[in-house]
């Protein structure tokens, strides 16, 4: 069962990867890097970055986001290009940060697409996929207890 979970923690891993990138939420590649599972003979976790939430559903309007994570993601996107001085470029991060922070992320305020794809992230996670996963699984347990009810009963006969 640990293979078959370690098999479609990958599936789940590249799927989040390429819609990641589909939605055009690859900047520097940071959250890219942090989706991963663990997997178990019983359980299989899948994770991502912590600012995942935010690739999903946006950030409303609040709290400062960190100025300096929106600083590495504008230079990620070339915003800084013709800007030489560091304090200008300091400048431009905390007027977005304070924008999200006033009005919150365009993906929030376009009721949670982007793109064109609604829930780029969660969107991975589909009932047809969730099917096919649990088929595997069932025919894996299947196939344990045909094994064990074999060995149990060939035990037995050996016995009498």
């Amino acid at each position: 069962m640990l293979e078959l979970l370690q098999r479609w923690g990958q599936i789940y891993v590249t799927l989040l990867k390429e819609r990641h990138i589909e939605a055009g939420q690859k900047a520097t590649g940071k959250s890219l890097s942090k989706f991963g599972y663990e997997a178990t003979a019983t359980k299989l976790d899948v994770f991502g970055a912590d600012n995942t939430e935010y690739l999903e559903r946006g950030r409303g309007q609040g709290k400062f986001p960190p100025v300096n994570n929106i600083y590495k993601w504008a230079e990620a996107r070339g915003m800084f290009v013709n800007i030489e001085k560091e304090y200008k470029k300091r400048g431009i991060a905390y007027i977005i940060a304070r924008s999200i922070a006033e009005k919150g992320t365009y993906l929030f305020r376009q009721g949670q697409t982007y793109a064109g794809m609604k829930n780029p992230i969660s969107g991975v996670f589909t009932q047809e996929l969730e099917d096919e996963m649990m088929a595997d699984i069932m025919e894996e347990t299947t196939n344990q207890i045909q094994a064990l009810i074999t060995k149990t009963y060939k035990n037995y006969v050996k016995s009498n």
